[in-house]
């Protein structure tokens, strides 16, 4: 509704850096303080800024996953996940009663 006068490409463009955006404050805010802790990511500078953007960006290093991490990191995310399928709860909510219910379910 706001600009309706940009053609479908911007449009496509715009909602690609938006959620690219997302995408990064998630990871980088959320998801990498818990997997290696805020002290690493202090330690090796991978916060993000809170107003604008990083000028540290070296094109001469290859930024190419090794084959090594590539096969090794669903292992990572796997072993993050509860034991018990979340759909196992589905339709039982006396879990959410206990303490800290919520986050065994989660």
């Amino acid at each position: 509704e706001q600009n309706r006068h940009w053609p479908d490409a911007r449009l496509f463009e715009e909602a690609r850096r938006v959620v690219s955006a997302q995408l990064q404050h998630i990871t980088y805010n959320e998801f990498l303080p818990i997997l290696v802790g805020r002290e690493n990511i202090k330690k090796y500078g991978l916060s993000l800024h809170e107003s604008g953007f990083d000028s540290d960006y070296d094109m001469s290093i290859d930024a190419a996953v090794l084959n090594e991490f590539a096969v090794t990191f669903p292992y990572v995310l796997w072993s993050l996940l509860p034991k018990d399928p979340l759909f196992t709860q589905f339709n039982n909510p006396s879990k959410l009663f206990e303490i800290r219910g919520v986050e065994i379910v989660l």
